[in-house]
């Protein structure tokens, strides 16, 4: 009668287990993506972009800014200067099934974002002041 108690109790065990292993093993995933920065440098008139390989280590970090910036607040006429951009991210996808390019320009109220896709003008998002600061300290954004 005990038995069967205890093949459970075991079998739960290893059920707790694999769980919590495979919960590890989810954040601990290296990237696949990477993403570059290129910063809006100006010399002698002309405008330069320096692009640099940024490694965020894990892909959690890489899904939520995909979440951030794919998903924010869409709007149709923005009402900033959109002269200069301060930053260009790009991520590059191995298996080339997505493709993104984002063009951020930081204001005082967050974020402007013009997302291309493919190419192609997508979309205008704006950002709140915590998701921005959120992109800044995932994509270890450096003020020039």
């Amino acid at each position: 009668m005990k038995k069967p108690y205890l093949l459970l109790i075991a079998i739960g065990i290893f059920a707790v287990f694999l769980g919590g292993f495979q919960y590890i093993k989810t954040f601990k995933v290296p990237s696949n993506n990477e993403i570059w920065i290129g910063y809006n440098r100006t010399n002698k008139s002309r405008s330069i972009i320096d692009f640099k390989r940024v490694n965020l280590g894990s892909q959690s970090k890489v899904d939520k800014l995909e979440e951030i910036l794919l998903f924010g607040k869409t709007i149709e006429k923005p009402k900033v200067d959109l002269g200069e951009y301060d930053i260009q991210l790009s991520f590059k996808v191995p298996d080339n099934i997505k493709s993104y390019n984002f063009l951020i320009w930081f204001t005082n109220n967050g974020a402007l974002i013009k997302m291309n896709r493919l190419n192609k003008f997508h979309a205008y998002i704006s950002l709140d002041n915590q998701d921005t600061n959120l992109v800044k300290e995932i994509i270890q954004y450096k003020k020039s």
